[in-house]
């Protein structure tokens, strides 16, 4: 039923055709699951669109996808088109005051008063690119090497190589999409080019790492680049025991913050909604999250003095101490 909802939605869309909007700094499983339904409405001959807003960490794949995607710099951007939410629920994207008409999502909280003339939000999956793949089965439609190797890379990030997280209709989804995958494209895909800055990150981030239980929090200290924080938090998440990692930089004017979990009961962007959201707004999905804090007043710290040294030091080490502690405790609470 739900599919012909779909075919039938997007079928009726206007001349401006279907606004495929996804959560911010998306991950692999939110672009891929949005190119799947771009695909879809494509074959039923409707134009469609996919939006987001911040940073796409893999640049391997934003390269791959640079021209279906568009950032979503103001409402306006998506007036007149009907609107779908993948990979993200409503309390996700709040910059959008409007209703979608179209929800299809993995998620594991509370959905009774998510309104959509389709609603398919699923807990008992690990990955909303699992779900986009049984449309397109169940719609006949073929599937073109790069997407079926987009929808593989999406399932193995989301469940760390088909290991944490994994469920029975992932797994099927996997299976069902791997003989028509870009093989080479997939490789490619899980490994990328890094940077040379992240390397030096990541050895601060283990120098300065603070562990208990299965969290650690830890800082690449003054960083010229943040971007590198996501996978900095990939390496350390292999350490033997760590389920949740939190790093973050000091800009010029800001703090960056980015945490990422493999507990399935965490929630990460409302934990750091809920710890930092008085200085920021938390950005992202329950697995991984952002956050955004002005540096205000100790700017002059970093560009009042020709030697800071000393200032810097201590301004380092008292966010340290205010980010860590905030987060241990926060975490202690929840458990």
């Amino acid at each position: 039923m739900l599919t012909r909802k779909l075919k039938k939605l997007i079928q009726s869309c206007e001349d401006k055709g279907l606004a495929i909007v996804i959560c911010d700094d998306p991950s692999s499983d939110s672009l891929a699951s949005a190119l799947a339904l771009k695909s879809i409405a494509e074959h039923f001959h409707t134009g469609a669109k996919i939006f987001y807003r911040g940073d796409i960490q893999n640049k391997t794949l934003f390269n791959l996808m640079e021209e279906d995607l568009n950032v979503l710099q103001s409402a306006a951007d998506i007036n007149g088109m009907k609107l779908a939410f993948v990979g993200a629920v409503p309390s996700q994207l709040k910059h959008i005051t409007r209703p979608p008409s179209i929800i299809i999502t993995h998620y594991g909280g509370d959905t009774r008063d998510i309104k959509a003339e389709l609603k398919d939000i699923r807990s008992d999956v690990g990955t909303t690119s699992s779900i986009l793949i049984e449309y397109l089965m169940r719609l006949n439609i073929t599937v073109d090497k790069q997407l079926a190797a987009q929808l593989l890379y999406a399932i193995r990030g989301a469940t760390r190589g088909l290991i944490i997280n994994l469920h029975e209709f992932d797994l099927r989804a996997y299976l069902q999409i791997f003989p028509d995958a870009d093989i080479g494209l997939l490789t490619r895909l899980e490994h990328p080019s890094v940077k040379s800055e992240t390397f030096a990150d990541l050895a601060e981030a283990i120098k300065n790492r603070m562990i208990k239980d299965t969290h650690l929090v830890t800082s690449v200290g003054y960083a010229k680049d943040p971007s590198t924080l996501s996978t900095v938090c990939d390496y350390l998440l292999d350490l033997e025991g760590i389920l949740t990692v939190l790093t973050f930089a000091i800009g010029k004017t800001s703090i960056y913050i980015y945490a990422k979990s493999e507990n399935i009961e965490a929630n990460m962007r409302n934990m750091l909604e809920k710890i930092f959201g008085v200085w920021g707004d938390a950005r992202g999905t329950p697995v991984y999250a952002s956050v955004e804090i002005p540096l205000g007043v100790f700017e002059t710290v970093l560009q009042g003095e020709k030697d800071a040294t000393k200032s810097k030091a201590l301004l380092f080490e008292s966010i340290k101490n205010v980010i860590s502690s905030k987060y241990f405790a926060a975490m202690e609470t929840k458990e």
